[in-house]
Parts: C-alpha cells; structure tokens; sequence
C-alpha cells in the first residue's frame, strides 16, 4: 500500500497537520481513501482520520480548533470539517463540481471559526 501526503500545515500547538491518500497504487484515480493526520509538534502522532472514497489535497485548522479540508469525493469538489479532537465529522458538503461553494464554505470555517448549516 502506497501512502502519499499531499499537504503540511502547522496548528497552533506547533504540531502539524498532514493530508494524503493511500491506496494500492501511487495513481491518484478516485477509488481509494483519504487520511488526515495530527502530529505534535515532535512528529508523534496525536490522532487519525481516514475518509474513504476521497482524495483530500489541503488542510488547515479552523479559529474554532477543529480542522477543514477539502479535495474531491464521488467526482465532485467536497470539503469536510472535523472536530479539534479529530474524531468527528461537523460537516461535509459535495458540490457536483462547483468548487465556487466549497471555496466559500471554506472561507467562513476558517476564518469566521463557525459552521455552516
């Protein structure tokens, strides 16, 4: 099984925050799953999530804690928010392909630190 991550941030706790893929080939067709991962700030992980039928290409923490990431699901732009402590999914939107309404669900999760309903 090939893991790939495709993004690096850093949370507020110094630790870091990866995205990627891991499926049993490197190619990046939509069959597999995505995972995000919470680091501290040494590079032990704290937590994982993985998210099947996705590919996630970026994450960032939100002012609330918690963690939004966004990518592709079932062939549509799709963005997902986790709790701060990584278990939980708070929301989940797939755009059929807009990625204008992922963009600005994005935009008030991360800098407005609330969820859309």
């Amino acid at each position: 099984m090939d893991d790939i991550v495709v993004s690096v941030s850093i949370t507020s706790d110094n630790g870091y925050l990866l995205t990627g893929r891991y499926n049993d080939s490197s190619s990046f067709v939509i069959d597999g799953s995505a995972f995000i991962l919470k680091t501290d700030s040494e590079g032990n992980q704290r937590w994982i999530k993985t998210l099947s039928n996705c590919t996630l290409y970026s994450v960032q923490q939100t002012l609330d804690g918690g963690f939004i990431a966004a990518g592709v699901k079932n062939e549509n732009a799709w963005v997902v928010k986790l709790a701060g402590d990584g278990e939980s999914v708070e929301y989940e939107d797939a755009s059929e392909g807009s990625f204008s309404q992922i963009k600005k669900i994005a935009f008030m999760m991360f800098f407005h630190g609330f969820s859309v309903e």
